[in-house]
């Protein structure tokens, strides 16, 4: 008990001494955790001002562009209906079109006429083959009858 009365001031003082010590580090802490969050509320609030700046010269670019992009189509628009081009190269349409059903029409009467020389030309080979046969019959009928007679005439020629 003597050792307990002894160290008892310095318990005590050390006690004392750590409540001092932690109060005054919590308050350590705390201003700097203050301090910390004074400057991430900062930090956020510059952050979402810049956001919203830049959002709204986006959408302020954007609509600029949708502006200009519609003067564009405005002025394509005007040149095309000014120009007549689009009309011209209607007409040049037709007239190809009617082109071609009249030459189609004209096709296919040089089709058919085509179709009946060939026809013709046909039957004129398959006569004239016939004739060359007929003609060829002749011919060797001919020649066998000369080649005859050549033989009857060597023959009493020779017996001369």
């Amino acid at each position: 008990m003597l050792i307990l009365r002894a160290i008892w001031p310095y318990a005590l003082a050390l006690l004392v001494g750590f409540v001092i010590a932690y109060a005054w580090q919590d308050n350590r802490y705390t201003a700097r955790l203050s301090e910390l969050n004074s400057k991430l509320q900062k930090a956020s609030q510059v952050a979402v001002t810049q956001a919203l700046e830049e959002q709204q010269r986006q959408s302020t670019a954007a609509e600029t562009q949708g502006a200009k992009g519609e003067e564009t189509v405005n002025q394509i628009s005007a040149d095309i209906a000014a120009d007549d081009t689009g009309e011209r190269l209607r007409a040049e349409l037709a007239s190809v079109r009617k082109r071609a059903s009249r030459e189609n029409a004209s096709l296919a009467t040089q089709l058919v006429t085509a179709r009946q020389t060939i026809g013709v030309l046909t039957h004129m080979l398959e006569s004239c083959s016939g004739f060359a046969g007929t003609v060829a019959g002749a011919f060797e009928d001919a020649r066998a009858r000369g080649l005859t007679c050549q033989a009857v005439y060597n023959e009493i020629r020779s017996n001369e």
